[in-house]
């Protein structure tokens, strides 16, 4: 039997296929069939029967197209890159046709349609998908941080001598309020000593003065004091709660406004012209709302204090007897 061919019609004549049977006698006239045909239009049983094949490019598509009696004689279906194992079966492109099937080189192994080294991606360290930090090499299959002080913790690359999280060690966590420093859990600088795990400052905490568990009202350079009367101690300082616009009332609270003044505890605005001013006091934080016309401490200006024997006459320190 001959294989699947390109056939044409001369004539209104069929012409006898192409395979085992050749042809090599003229085409028949019209009338005249081979065999017991009748013309054209007769029905032959004779020997022959068929098309003819018309050569053309062999194409990987299961057929002869070119009439060799051979099919897809130009393809290796066995390392074909676009027909691997078949025809029309491409491979991705960073995979190989192997022995019919879409593959990887030796050394390396497919990530997603994707050829990786194992041993040296740092996209895929060690198996598919193993990203490496972005500070570090694959080598050997394994993430290694460029910075030989650092650590590989969780795939990033961390300092295991400042890292409260991998403090010497990965996942070696600090307790609340320490820090790590070269590797060993601390207390930080502004709360440098450990009073039964609780770090402070035995400078200022009056409940660790001086030492752990040195009670003070107060604490100052780490000794012991009371404020003077009428003062209380705001952190470090001694304030008056009655006039200190950055402690009015209470600790911690700020008077705030364009020109905040605290008066009596309570937050005001002073009402600042031309001579009214509002100057410090030189005492905790502490502000007053003056009139610089008459006031012998701020004359004409905020600190400006009249000498002894004078007033402050229309904001110019003079002689009392000459202020009329």
């Amino acid at each position: 039997m001959s294989k699947h061919v390109l056939c044409v019609m001369l004539g209104g004549v069929l012409l006898p296929a192409c395979g085992d049977d050749k042809v090599d006698s003229p085409l028949p006239s019209e009338g005249e069939g081979q065999g017991e045909g009748e013309g054209a239009e007769g029905e032959g049983d004779g020997e022959g029967e068929g098309a003819v094949c018309v050569p053309t490019l062999e194409v990987c598509n299961g057929l002869d197209d070119d009439c060799d009696d051979v099919i897809d004689e130009d393809f290796d279906l066995q390392n074909d890159h676009e027909n691997c194992g078949q025809c029309a079966n491409p491979c991705a492109d960073s995979l190989e046709c192997i022995a019919g099937n879409c593959d990887c080189q030796e050394g390396l192994s497919a990530c997603l349609d994707y050829c990786a080294n194992l041993e040296q991606d740092p996209a895929n360290c060690g198996e598919c998908a193993n990203t490496c930090d972005a500070q570090a090499s694959c080598i050997g299959g394994s993430c290694v941080c460029n910075n030989p002080e650092h650590a590989n913790c969780n795939n990033q690359c961390v300092s295991v001598k400042s890292n409260s999280h991998h403090c010497g060690g990965c996942d070696n966590d600090c307790p609340e309020d320490l820090v790590c420093q070269d590797g060993t859990c601390v207390c930080p600088r502004d709360k440098p000593t450990d009073c039964n795990g609780v770090c402070v400052n035995t400078l200022t905490d009056a409940n660790n003065c001086g030492a752990c568990r040195n009670l003070c009202d107060a604490c100052r350079n780490g000794a012991c004091f009371d404020c003077p009367g009428g003062q209380t101690l705001c952190g470090d300082i001694c304030v008056s709660l009655a006039r200190t616009t950055s402690h009015c009332g209470l600790c911690g609270n700020l008077c705030r406004g364009s020109n905040p003044l605290c008066v009596n505890g309570q937050c005001e605005d002073c009402p600042v012209n031309s001579w009214i001013k509002l100057c410090s006091t030189g005492v905790g934080g502490e502000a007053v709302c003056v009139n610089t016309n008459h006031d012998n401490s701020h004359c004409g200006s905020c600190g400006n204090t009249c000498g002894a024997g004078q007033v402050c006459c229309f904001a110019n320190c003079v002689p009392q007897e000459r202020c009329q």
